[in-house]
């Protein structure tokens, strides 16, 4: 997937199929799979529609990750994939076991890399034992709750206030992990619609109004991998405290932390974008076998 990130007040405008930057520069459109904007970017809703029209996704991005807006052609295609999501619906639990199963493994492993101790098979144990959807969030829950007491211990108090915090983030390790995360939900939101998948269906989330539940399953697959990509940004001093702004809504990234963000994360997408195709296939064949085994039974 072909990427462009405009992270600046400038002016857009489309000619030619050639999207034009600010200092003319140009990109064709047809090299142009999602196309990352500020918000202070400036475009007509004209040239939007002529990049949907190309199959382009559009993320605006803005200060907090709470306010992001992702706009995509819908794809009207895949039937039989669409109704195989809400047969497999039956299956729901064993799905989300899978998925559950999946990030305990990856966060193991995460903390592992760092050297930290985890101990999972108690966590596994419950979740094999688990027979609704409820007691798996439970389960979830814990394991959100000790994996990130383990993680946060990696870092000073100056930057991270040793747990999770979400809306709004406390700290700046929050403030990245959330900013990060919402990022490569919509990302995989992008790809999901571009399958031909209805990304509202989901197993171990639940959708909510216009809250992607499948997004939000295949993206818990990545989380682990996102942690340690943001443990090494501070580690590694590529982001500092100072690239994060304290206001009474919480901590937010700076445009000039953004700036030193999108090349790190760029190139991590591009990393990482056979695993998310290659997990999306995976859902793809389980969703597959449990509808197909619900027909059966039918």
């Amino acid at each position: 997937m072909n990427r462009v990130i405009v992270d600046k007040t400038s002016y857009l405008n489309i000619k030619n199929s050639v999207l034009i930057l600010e200092n003319d520069i140009k990109i064709p459109l047809k090299s142009i799979d999602f196309l990352i904007l500020t918000y202070k970017a400036d475009i007509t809703l004209k040239d939007l529609s002529k990049l949907a029209k190309n199959d382009i996704a559009i993320l605006v991005v803005t200060t907090n990750p709470k306010e992001f807006i992702h706009i995509q052609k819908k794809y009207i295609k895949n039937a039989h994939l669409k109704q195989s999501q809400y047969l497999a619906l039956d299956k729901r639990l064993e799905i989300a076991k899978f998925i559950l199963k999946t990030k305990i493994e990856k966060s193991y492993e995460t903390l592992q890399h760092f050297k930290l101790n985890f101990e999972k098979n108690r966590i596994l144990k419950e979740l094999k034992k688990a027979n609704d959807l409820q007691t798996l969030l439970g389960i979830e829950g814990s394991l959100a709750k000790e994996y990130f007491k383990y993680y946060f211990s990696m870092f000073p108090k100056t930057i991270a206030k040793g747990q999770r915090s979400k809306n709004p983030p406390l700290d700046p390790v929050n403030a990245l992990l959330s900013y990060i995360y919402t990022i490569y939900y919509f990302e995989i939101s992008t790809w999901l619609n571009f399958y031909g998948f209805e990304p509202l269906i989901g197993y171990l989330h639940t959708s909510f109004r216009e809250h992607m539940a499948l997004s939000s399953d295949i993206l818990e697959f990545f989380r682990a991998d996102i942690d340690r990509f943001v443990a090494y940004q501070f580690i590694e001093k590529n982001l500092t405290i100072s690239d994060f702004s304290k206001s009474k809504s919480g901590v937010y990234l700076t445009q000039n932390g953004r700036k030193k963000l999108w090349t790190q994360l760029k190139s991590f997408l591009e990393e990482q974008e056979t695993s998310i195709k290659e997990q999306i296939a995976k859902m793809r064949e389980l969703i597959e076998k449990s509808s197909s085994s619900n027909r059966k039974q039918k």
